[in-house]
């Protein structure tokens, strides 16, 4: 009986502490929540998937530290690496064609792959909450899916190939370490939310001609200290460069009406004096020194020789610089318009914002023409 007594005892025991336990405040930070419950998943893939098979060898899943893929081998399966967390070295077989979806979630020691050049397909979410710091992709890769790094919070550098023609959606979504990427000419359009909450991203090129959805950098905190506009990777990079363009033609237009002015003056200068002699010499006036008229007509003649081709050659000079910033100007206005009817689609803030830079950049070329017209 007292046996019984005492088992109770500890039942009520238990359930008063269950009890405290349920009342208990949480504490964790939303990171470490999610830290956990993304542990508690590995551990239930594990338990379920205790084993990996490719190129012919198996592979504990727990305990995995690092995996040679031998060649012969085309195609890394869905899942088959997927909460390897204490893999940290794998090498691919120069035979891989394509790596499938999710292949290495939640590889949380992988820091570094290299992938091999006949790597032509990586699919959506390959790389999804690993551990990777940077990653090259190839030249061969022609596809990037869906959601290949989101979540790498520790990501800092990617380098793209020339081969794929777009960023899709949620690409690198969530990636709070990376700060900067170049995105090469290929890249044709960006899509929904493809760096959502990159919160350290600070500087982004993108081709004139890339397609932007409004939501591509949406919590680009350090981007959108910079502008309203979710398209501004796009409009400030090229407002900056044709900004500086502009600057630098207009400081080298300076300097060249500067030389010009000193020319002219030096010019009128001596067409003065040679009216002078000119009116003497009609007068058969004898010049200074005793120089009969004829010899004051044949310098006349020595000196025009000399400023004439002179000042035809700046002439020359100046009408072609006026030429090339009509070309420029023309060109800049095309670029500009291309750029808002590529995003048409876009939210009406990121019209309004590509008008004001249209407008702008008008001002700034009015500008220059009367920079230009100084020469006249």
């Amino acid at each position: 009986m007292s046996d019984v007594e005492d088992n109770n005892d500890g039942l009520h025991e238990d359930e008063s502490d269950g009890e405290g336990n349920e009342d208990e405040e949480d504490t964790r930070t939303q990171e470490e929540r999610e830290e956990d419950e993304d542990n508690e998943e590995i551990e239930e893939y594990i338990t379920a998937q205790p084993s990996v098979k490719v190129g012919g060898k198996t592979y504990d899943r727990r305990t995995v530290t690092e995996i040679e893929v031998k060649g012969g081998v085309t195609e890394i399966e869905n899942h088959i690496f997927d909460s390897c967390k204490e893999l940290s070295s794998i090498k691919l077989p120069s035979t891989l064609l394509s790596i499938g979806q999710l292949s290495f979630y939640r590889c949380k020691s992988l820091r570094s792959i290299k992938l091999p050049a006949s790597l032509t397909n990586i699919s959506g979410g390959a790389f999804c909450r690993s551990s990777l710091r940077s990653i090259v992709i190839p030249n061969s890769v022609t596809t990037l899916g869906n959601q290949v790094f989101v979540f790498c919070k520790f990501l800092t550098s990617v380098t793209l190939p020339n081969s794929i023609s777009s960023i899709k959606d949620c690409t690198f979504f969530d990636c709070l370490s990376l700060e900067s990427i170049v995105l090469p000419a290929s890249i044709a359009s960006i899509g929904s939310l493809a760096f959502y909450n990159c919160s350290a991203l600070r500087s982004v090129i993108i081709p004139i001609s890339t397609t932007v959805d409004a939501t591509a950098f949406n919590r680009c905190t350090k981007l959108e200290a910079k502008s309203s506009s979710y398209n501004m990777t796009i409009v400030e990079y090229f407002r900056d460069y044709y900004h500086e363009r502009v600057k630098l033609r207009v400081s080298a237009l300076n300097c060249l009406k500067s030389i010009n002015e000193a020319r002219i003056r030096r010019g009128e200068e001596e067409v003065k004096r040679m009216k002078l002699s000119s009116s003497s010499s009609n007068s058969n006036v004898v010049a200074i020194g005793g120089e009969s008229s004829s010899s004051i007509d044949g310098s006349n003649d020595m000196v025009l020789e000399g400023i004439v081709p002179s000042i035809l050659a700046i002439i020359n000079k100046k009408d072609n610089e006026i030429e090339v910033l009509k070309r420029e100007k023309e060109e800049a206005k095309r670029e500009i318009l291309a750029l808002r009817n590529n995003n048409e689609n876009s939210a009406a803030r990121n019209n309004l914002y590509l008008d004001g830079v249209l407008a702008e950049s008008m001002i700034t070329a009015e500008e220059l023409w009367r920079e230009i017209l100084k020469f006249l």
